[in-house]
C-alpha cells in the first residue's frame, strides 16, 4: 500500500474514532466518506401531496435501493455526481420519478406537497391540534381536513362532520348550500352539485385543504371522529356513498401546521 493509501486509511480511522466518540453515528461517517471520494449522498423524507410522511416506501436510484423508516426518512450513500433519477414507490400511491442534479456531499431533495406522492384513489387527511395557551385542560382546538384525488374520475363529497366521543356532532362542515360553495372554492355550479343530493366535486389530480372551525374542548376527555360520506359519479347519481371515519386526539402543535417537517 502506498503512502496515499495508508494516509487515507489512517484518516478514515481517525474520523471513525471521532464519530464514535461524539455519538454522531455511522450514517454521518458514510456521508463524510462519500464526500471525500467525490460522491454524493441523498438524504430526505418521502411525504405525500398533503405533506404527511410515508413510511415503508421503496426508494431506488440506479442500482441502490432502500426503504423509508417510520417517519418517512431515508438515506442513499455513494451516489455518483451528475443527473440522476430517484424512483419512489409505496402501497396506495402512484410511483414517483424525481430528476435530481446530485452534487458532491449531502443532497436533500424536496418530496412533499407538489412534489409528493399522489394516492391512487381518494385520500382524506385529518388533523386536530391545539396550542399551549390557556389554563388547565380546556384548550382551543383547531383542525385541518384535506382531500386528494389521484384517480382519473371525479369524487363527490356529500357530508363532512366531526363527532365527539358521545357521537354528538361538533362540526358540520357541509350543512348548508353556502357551505358546499365555500368548500368547493366557487359560487358557480362547476365544483359542486345539488342533484340528486348536494355534494362538492373533487376533480382528478386535485387537492382541497380546508380549516375546520375551532372549538373549545377538554383535551383529556377523549377523541374526535371525522366522518365523511363520499362516492364516485355513478354512486352519487344513485344517492349511495361510502362512509370514511378516522378518530384523532388533539395534539400540541404550537405553529398550527402539522405538515411542517
Amino acid at each position: 500500500m502506498g503512502k496515499a493509501g495508508r494516509f487515507l486509511v489512517l484518516l478514515l480511522w481517525g474520523i471513525g474514532i471521532i464519530v464514535l466518540a461524539t455519538g454522531v453515528g455511522i450514517e454521518s461517517l458514510r456521508i463524510v466518506i462519500a464526500e471525500m471520494q467525490g460522491l454524493g449522498s441523498i438524504v430526505g423524507t418521502v411525504r405525500d401531496v398533503f405533506g404527511d410522511p410515508v413510511p415503508g416506501a421503496k426508494v431506488r436510484l440506479a442500482d441502490k435501493e432502500t426503504g423509508t423508516d417510520g417517519k418517512g426518512g431515508f438515506t442513499i450513500n455513494f451516489v455518483p455526481v451528475g443527473p440522476q433519477t430517484l424512483m419512489i414507490t409505496a402501497p396506495g400511491y402512484h410511483p414517483l420519478e424525481l430528476n435530481l442534479q446530485v452534487d458532491r456531499g449531502e443532497n436533500r431533495p424536496r418530496i412533499r406537497q407538489e412534489t409528493g406522492l399522489w394516492p391512487v384513489g381518494l385520500k382524506i387527511d385529518y388533523h386536530l391540534f391545539y396550542q399551549g395557551k390557556g389554563q388547565g385542560e380546556t384548550k382551543d382546538v383547531f383542525g385541518l381536513v384535506g382531500f386528494a384525488n389521484g384517480s382519473d374520475e371525479e369524487y363527490f363529497i356529500h357530508s363532512i362532520k366531526v363527532l365527539d366521543a358521545f357521537h354528538s356532532v361538533v362540526i358540520d362542515l357541509l350543512g348548508e348550500l353556502d357551505d358546499y360553495r365555500e368548500f368547493a372554492g366557487t359560487y358557480t355550479d362547476s365544483n359542486f352539485t345539488v342533484k340528486p343530493q348536494m355534494a362538492a366535486i373533487i376533480y382528478p389530480r386535485t387537492v382541497i385543504n380546508r380549516e375546520l372551525p375551532h372549538f373549545m374542548a377538554n383535551i383529556s376527555s377523549g377523541a374526535y371522529t371525522l366522518q365523511v360520506f363520499y362516492g364516485t359519479g355513478k354512486e352519487h347519481s344513485r344517492g349511495e356513498y361510502y362512509l370514511w371515519e378516522e378518530t384523532r386526539v388533539p395534539v400540541l402543535e404550537e405553529d398550527c401546521d402539522p405538515h411542517v417537517p
